[in-house]
């Protein structure tokens, strides 16, 4: 089980590499070989994302907005603490 964890959080953070290059705009996307350089990953990975770029995408999106979501109730809830603290 472990080791699907650890591949898996490999997966978001060669993915969170490959998106941080892509947003930059610092090379055209279709240069692998530079954006292989730029981000760390392997030629392979690469192309593994672009292939599957749009269900991975997706995949991180939904999981950023849910910890988005969760921080704000975060805050939300400590700022009700801080508010009844004040009475």
């Amino acid at each position: 089980m472990d080791k699907i964890i650890k591949a898996l959080l490999s997966l978001r953070e060669k993915f969170q590499a490959y998106e941080a290059i892509r947003e930059s705009g610092v090379t055209n996307m279709f240069a692998i070989k530079r954006v292989s350089e730029l981000s760390g990953l392997t030629r392979e990975e690469v192309v593994g994302i672009m292939d599957n770029y749009t269900t991975l995408k997706e995949r991180y999106k939904n999981e950023e907005e849910d910890e988005e979501i969760e921080k704000e109730q975060r805050e939300d809830k400590l700022q009700e603490i801080i508010d009844k603290d004040k009475l």
